[in-house]
């Protein structure tokens, strides 16, 4: 997608997405777990790893190497073995790793560039992949919530970021060899999720703010507050996007 903010050349705007990255990583993988689980059989690439710190500390537990792969070389600073490069053309060999892990990667890149990213993950998988991404779309219409959303959709489109492309992303890999499960995971309030829409809210606005979008950054915050203010009277009120995966291991 294009971006129609002018993106910062400084790292102020690296701060931020590893703010934001943070801010979900614990949320998303306890999500999704029960899905990669069964998947891990030796070392995992992570695709456009971010920090990953959630990943890598499950991984590392079981005794499984993490090969955190980014195209941003100050996400993978402090990392252990980390690679540079591209999901579009991934510096390994065919079948090299046995489990390949993307999650919210494939709603940057254009369709073209979807489809290069999917082919290069099924060449390098030697066993099986877990490809997430988020729908956004999947709030509520109604009240604090539906102006909340219509605000972070908008402000991911201005990133460059397709915020309902996770409704979209089985088709992506459709027709390329594999067999895949697919699911849908529409996450329910639980303790701590205050806590992640705050953080990914807060990281938001402070990108916002670094794009010169102060504005917008307000009047995210002043509706962040109402909603949050609701919710705590009402905390399945709490929302986050529909997770949309696609699965599985290697079978013809």
């Amino acid at each position: 997608m294009s971006n129609p903010y002018t993106t910062p050349t400084h790292r102020e705007w690296q701060t931020v997405e590893r703010s934001r990255l943070f801010g979900m990583d614990e949320w998303l993988l306890d999500e999704t777990w029960p899905i990669i689980e069964p998947l891990l059989i030796g070392p995992v690439l992570d695709i456009g790893s971010g920090p990953g710190i959630a990943l890598e500390a499950r991984l590392r537990s079981r005794g499984i190497p993490r090969i955190a792969l980014d195209r941003n070389h100050d996400y993978l600073m402090g990392l252990p073995a980390p690679v540079q490069g591209d999901i579009t053309d991934l510096p390994m060999a065919p079948s090299a790793i046995p489990l390949l892990h993307a999650r919210a990667v494939l709603g940057w890149l254009s369709d073209e560039h979807r489809d290069l990213a999917a082919q290069e993950i099924l060449r390098v998988a030697s066993h099986g992949v877990f490809v997430a991404d988020f729908d956004w779309s999947a709030l509520s219409d109604a009240g604090t919530v539906g102006r909340l959303k219509d605000l972070i959709i908008d402000t991911l489109e201005g990133f460059g970021f397709d915020p309902s492309f996770g409704a979209r992303l089985p088709g992506v890999f459709e027709g390329k060899g594999w067999k895949f499960s697919t699911a849908r995971i529409e996450p329910t309030a639980r303790p701590g999720t205050e806590g992640v829409v705050q953080e990914a809210m807060e990281a938001l606005m402070a990108g916002l703010r670094l794009f010169g979008q102060d504005a917008r950054a307000n009047e995210v915050g002043s509706t962040l507050e109402i909603f949050m203010r609701e919710s705590r009277n009402d905390p399945d009120g709490y929302q986050l996007p529909a997770i949309c995966v696609v699965s599985g291991p290697r079978q013809a």
